[in-house]
């Protein structure tokens, strides 16, 4: 069980942080452009 509860915790973080990349960089390119 704890093994399933970290591995989904694991897929789960690393899914938000491949969304939140693009957004990120889609807010510094007005940023870096002024």
């Amino acid at each position: 069980m704890i093994f399933s509860i970290n591995h989904k915790l694991i897929v789960s973080s690393l899914l938000v942080l491949s969304w939140m990349t693009p957004v990120l960089a889609a807010q510094d390119q007005p940023l870096t452009r002024a």
